[in-house]
């Protein structure tokens, strides 16, 4: 036989390799053969890749005549088209109908007739609701063979035609990526004869293509053998909205509301944390906390002092505060010192140190327009720190041992404070002394928290009790007894419906304020717990302490579930644990977009 140059080559050089014994070199030559490509085939892909006008989109196919390819391809564009169906409008269900069709004739015409007839008793119930579609199911169920198929006018009128299928935009692309992705050969051969796909606006939609299907198909009128792409559709008048339309957006606004509600019931998503970690914090951090816009990051040190940062690009800009409480005056300050030392005192700051306290700072709040900071300490006051001033503003006393913690008021000018004295005490920031004393706790009140109305206060004290506390009496409302050591952290839920509370026995335990009963009991942390936050829709708990692990609680999980899916370790409404490399978490607070801050001292 007759060898080209490069087949006697490849011949010379496989007989030199069998010689040497490389009998492995048969089966690389044959899987490196699949990478050789003819030019005509090369140039029909490169064509089919480039960058092609919209009319010839969907012009290349293959002819391929596989009865169970064929219901394969059927099976994933009616998936397909049912998934889109759910947020979009019905308009590519108007496509699966004469995909249907062509498929059924296409496999009676290469002699398919058994998985033809199962095929078409399978799928034609999906069409029986229209009427037209009916008188055209009624035709194609009396075809046995290709004979038949030639004799009967109406399908071929089908077949011999172009359907035309209006698609907007968007739904367009969605199909070309449907097409793409999967092998779809014989559904782009059938739109590629058989049907003609008009693109119109983003939005848009032309009338019901099967009304002109449907008049090409009336044996009466005589237009049988007209082509229909020649053919131009009569939009209808935007002033005139079919009532199809009416019923199909409000079939899609029904859908969206339906996926929305799934949504809202599903389990709750985890959120994002935002660590800030204290680095070289030698003078003893005891507390942090964030400004409610996420303006200012703060901490109160052991060394009385309270510090501030900015969150945002930018400093604090220098103001004199020779004449503020923090500054001792001596008689050295009056003389005569150096320019540079002056203009040194006059420079922004990235970091703003506020003195005032005698003692450790032991919680700081920020007021509901973050102005203003709350400051409680070891020295028994309460300080508040005016932001913009950078100074100290007003001093309350009331009490006669440590205040442990203070919170501010959603609404006015109103605080709380806490302290050793086992009291609690509601201030509002116009005057210097108390407006309610909260007495009934045997021990240290330790933690002390607003009800979101701002019409209640709870306390959480080393008796081991929690207590909720009418502001308009001062009076006791709620005792919640149940904890096996003393409580350090409270939490209310933004509904107000729930209130979370932990401490030194390593349990959360959530209490329902209608009925003031256990609604939940969490565990899963090691060591002492030190903060609790809720998300924004009441549906997560966030918890963190002297274990270095942030915790995310679901609150939507029901008991029954909750009792079966438990272990010895964390109960089954654990979202997720995050460890902070050996970082305690001495503050969380959940922000409005599900972003998760915390803070903790290295």
């Amino acid at each position: 036989m007759k060898r080209t140059k490069s087949e006697h080559l490849h011949s010379t050089i496989s007989q030199y390799l069998k010689r040497r014994q490389y009998s492995e070199s048969e089966t690389t030559q044959k899987k490196e053969s699949r990478w050789v490509q003819q030019l005509p085939s090369m140039a029909l892909k490169g064509s089919t890749s480039g960058e092609i006008t919209q009319d010839n989109t969907l012009s290349f196919s293959s002819i391929s005549g596989d009865a169970a390819l064929s219901e394969q391809i059927f099976t994933r564009l009616k998936t397909f088209l049912g998934e889109k169906i759910a947020l979009q409008n019905v308009d590519l269900q108007t496509l699966l109908f004469p995909v249907f069709v062509h498929i059924y004739i296409e496999m009676l015409s290469n002699g398919h007739k058994a998985p033809a007839h199962k095929f078409f008793g399978r799928h034609s119930s999906l069409f029986k609701t229209d009427v037209d579609q009916q008188s055209i199911l009624d035709q194609l169920s009396k075809l046995y063979s290709k004979a038949d198929m030639i004799s009967c006018k109406e399908v071929q009128a089908f077949k011999d035609m172009k359907y035309q299928v209006f698609l907007p935009r968007n739904k367009f692309e969605s199909l070309q990526r449907f097409i793409k992705n999967d092998d779809n050969m014989m559904l782009l051969q059938i739109l590629n004869q058989h049907i003609q796909l008009q693109v119109a606006g983003v939005y848009s939609r032309a009338s019901t293509p099967y009304e002109q299907v449907k008049t090409d198909l009336n044996p009466t009128l005589g237009l049988q053998d007209e082509k229909l792409e020649n053919r131009q559709q009569q939009p209808i008048s935007p002033a005139v909205i079919p009532d199809n339309k009416v019923v199909q957006d409000d079939l899609g606004l029904s859908s969206l509301k339906q996926i929305i509600k799934e949504v809202k019931d599903g389990p709750p998503g985890l959120p994002s944390i935002c660590f800030y970690s204290f680095l070289n914090a030698y003078q003893g951090l005891c507390c942090a906390s964030t400004s409610d816009n996420s303006t200012y990051l703060s901490g109160g040190f052991e060394d009385s002092s309270v510090r501030l940062w900015r969150l945002l690009p930018g400093s604090f800009p220098a103001v004199d505060n020779s004449d503020g409480p923090s500054v001792i005056h001596l008689a050295a300050n009056y003389l005569k010192v150096l320019d540079d030392e002056e203009d040194k005192k006059c420079e922004e700051k990235e970091c703003l140190v506020l003195r005032g306290h005698t003692g450790s700072v032991y919680q700081a709040r920020f007021s509901w327009d973050s102005k203003f900071l709350f400051t409680c300490s070891d020295d028994t006051t309460v300080r508040l720190w005016d932001i913009e001033k950078q100074t100290n503003a007003a001093v309350f006393r009331g009490h006669n041992y440590p205040v442990w913690d203070v919170d501010t008021s959603a609404m006015g000018d109103y605080f709380v404070s806490c302290s050793h004295d086992q009291t609690a005490k509601l201030w509002s920031s116009e005057r210097t002394y108390p407006i309610r004393s909260f007495i009934g706790h045997t021990y240290d009140v330790d933690c002390v928290r607003f009800h979101p109305n701002s019409n209640y206060v709870a306390t959480g004290s080393g008796d081991k009790t929690v207590r909720m506390w009418s502001i308009q009496d001062g009076k006791s409302v709620r005792l919640l007894p149940g904890h096996k050591s003393s409580i350090l952290s409270l939490a209310f839920s933004p509904n107000g419906m729930l209130l979370a509370s932990a401490g030194e026995d390593r349990r959360i335990r959530v209490w329902d304020l209608r009925n003031g009963q256990l609604f939940k009991e969490f565990r899963g942390h090691t060591d002492t717990i030190y903060s609790l936050s809720f998300n924004q829709n009441s549906s997560t708990l966030a918890s963190g302490g002297l274990d270095s692990c942030i915790r995310v609680w679901d609150l939507r999980k029901s008991a029954g579930s909750s009792l079966s899916a438990s272990d010895n370790h964390n109960s089954a409404e654990l979202l997720g644990a995050f460890p902070t490399k050996s970082i305690p978490v001495i503050y969380l607070n959940y922000t409005t977009h599900n972003v998760l801050q915390a803070a903790g001292a290295v």
